[in-house]
């Protein structure tokens, strides 16, 4: 049986049927590692212009083409390493205690998980990163990209302390976006 059958035959499990998380989680675990890998970059690349949104006036030269250039054998892991030190540094600039801050924060994020889900062990080995024990999946940065989104489209008042702008905010959003975050 091909690699498609298999993704349709798990796809179309009544298990699965209403469920397209699971579905998604499936997918992602059917195809190679290297189409993962690119997959995780395509997630993490379709947020990254939210930190330009919410932020025009910080500059960095932050884009996933040195982590697909390293998984198509072309890059170096120093241009991933380097990479993931801008990502980081950008970080400690976007203050979470600032609305618009913590939203690029979170798009900025997929960056970070997708570095990990593509060099986590060479990045291990060089101790440049402390070793996990769970490794970062590419369903990790299509969640973290997913709330992003979400967090973007309700805007400063996703995590309002009234009540009432943060459930107006919420509802501008599709619940599927959010569902894992809110943990139903």
């Amino acid at each position: 049986m091909t690699v498609t059958n298999k993704l349709k035959k798990a796809i179309e499990d009544k298990a699965l049927s209403n469920n397209l998380r699971g579905q998604l989680a499936v997918a992602l675990r059917m195809i190679p590692e290297r189409i993962s890998k690119v997959l995780a970059c395509d997630y993490s690349e379709h947020v990254l212009w939210i930190v330009d949104s919410v932020r025009p006036n910080i500059e960095y030269p932050l884009s996933t083409n040195q982590l697909r250039n390293y998984i198509n054998g072309s890059g170096t892991i120093q241009e991933v390493i380097e990479l993931r030190s801008q990502a980081l540094q950008l970080r400690h600039k976007l203050t979470k205690n600032d609305a618009t801050g913590y939203i690029a924060l979170k798009a900025l994020w997929t960056l970070v998980l997708a570095i990990r889900v593509c060099a986590q062990r060479e990045l291990e080995h060089l101790a440049v990163v402390v070793k996990e024990n769970r490794q970062t999946t590419t369903m990790d940065v299509a969640h973290q990209a997913s709330l992003a989104v979400a967090r973007y489209t309700a805007g400063v008042n996703w995590n309002s302390p009234n009540a009432k702008q943060k459930e107006l905010a919420r509802k501008k959003v599709p619940r599927l976006l959010y569902l894992k975050h809110n943990g139903k």
